[in-house]
């Protein structure tokens, strides 16, 4: 659904950073795979990789494509300036160190290859005051953020950019887009886009919040699975019209660079 609701967002598109006949492209974190599959099809004059820490990909897959289990925290295995783009998305609070993560990136990308991020902060807002003092969704993303900082896992996606430019790439260009959690919107796109996010969030709220809050903030099974159906119920409601923001991110290495 989220890769869905990306290519909603992006008119279609896989990939904004300007390549042209790549030969090598990484995906980290590939989930499912199917970003990397897609590319695959799009691209068939490139080998594409991705790697993530469960085998959870398909088998059948273009011939162009593979996966392999690695883990983005650990040394890279690959050879410096092998990738002609190096693409990552929904990393945020699964990077403890984003510094060395960008470090491997730069040295793993081709002199003149790209490396293109999407992330999303975790910070909702809404621009008509509907969420409420008392709000459960308001609480579940309070209590989500203090534990992503607790682990020392904080949601820091407003200081990619500088953390790119300061790891060497240049042209680095961001893009910010507000997606809504429900069909609210007037535009159609993001209408569309809610639609799809309301959808997620029959599951999303258990997967990113039962763990955070039993395991780090010390609620119980109960009292967090309670917290997280009214969130969801508040959210259901169409009532709470809220976003976050998504930041969409490229970057050049130079060439000439090492």
């Amino acid at each position: 659904m989220i890769h869905h609701m990306y290519r909603i967002l992006l008119d279609g598109a896989l990939v904004i950073a300007p390549i042209e006949n790549p030969q090598k492209i990484l995906d980290v974190g590939t989930g499912t795979g199917i970003w990397a599959i897609d590319v695959a099809d799009e691209f068939p004059s490139a080998v594409v990789i991705g790697t993530d820490l469960s085998p959870i990909q398909p088998s059948w897959v273009p011939p162009n494509c593979k996966f392999e289990v690695d883990d983005a925290e650990s040394e890279w295995p690959y050879a410096k300036n092998s990738f002609d783009l190096v693409h990552s998305r929904h990393l945020m609070n699964s990077i403890r160190d984003w510094q060395t993560y960008i470090r491997q990136i730069y040295e793993s990308v081709k002199p003149g290859g790209w490396v293109q991020i999407l992330e999303h902060d975790s910070v909702i807002c809404s621009d008509d005051n509907s969420i409420a003092p008392d709000s459960q969704l308001q609480l579940f993303m309070d209590l989500y953020n203090e534990a992503s900082e607790k682990i020392n896992r904080p949601t820091i996606t407003h200081k990619l950019s500088k953390m790119l430019e300061e790891a060497g790439f240049i042209d680095v260009s961001q893009t910010i887009y507000r997606l809504p959690w429900a069909p609210w919107a007037k535009d159609k796109k993001l209408k569309e886009i809610g639609a799809w996010m309301l959808a997620n969030t029959e599951t999303s709220f258990e997967a990113y919040g039962l763990a955070f809050m039993t395991r780090v903030i010390g609620k119980t099974p109960e009292e967090a699975k309670e917290i997280c159906d009214k969130a969801h119920q508040e959210l259901k409601s169409k009532k709470v019209h809220v976003y976050n923001s998504h930041y969409l991110i490229i970057a050049r290495k130079p060439l000439g660079s090492d």
